[in-house]
């Protein structure tokens, strides 16, 4: 009887340490597949992120060739070519009086003259290209007041 008993108790400890490795490999079981999914999940998130940061430069790409294609449509503004024309001409006009004045000490007065002359009409000029710029927003100021 105390054999049985014995036996019975080396069984019972034999069958606790089967229960307990049973849960253990049940548990590094779950790790094991918490890992892979872990895994798994974090290299979708990673091609997700590959995939968002490409549409993100395909976003980019189109606006400026939005931005390219409007600027193109618009082509330049009524009066600008003149405006462009006449800054250039307005350069050219102060470099030759400067050279005239250096060669003959009477032709500042006319040089003089000739160039204040182009610098009022250039400033006409800025006056109506912003009086034009006020006209196109006095309507969205208008707007946005309503």
């Amino acid at each position: 009887m105390e054999k049985q008993a014995e036996l019975d108790s080396q069984i019972a400890r034999i069958e606790a340490a089967l229960g307990a490795t049973a849960k253990a490999l049940a548990a590094a079981k779950a790790r094991a597949s918490d890992d892979a999914a872990r895994q798994k999940a974090q290299e979708e998130a990673e091609a997700a992120r590959a995939e968002a940061e490409s549409l993100r430069a395909r976003v980019v790409e189109l606006e400026e060739a939005l931005k390219a294609q409007d600027a193109k449509a618009a082509g330049p503004a009524p009066g600008e070519a003149d405006g462009v024309r006449m800054r250039a001409a307005l350069e050219a006009m102060q470099a030759a009086s400067a050279d005239l004045r250096a060669q003959a000490p009477g032709a500042a007065d006319a040089s003089l003259q000739a160039e204040n002359e182009a610098l009022r009409a250039a400033r006409a000029m800025d006056l109506a290209e912003m009086q034009a710029l006020l006209a196109e927003l006095e309507p969205m100021l208008e707007a946005s007041n309503a």
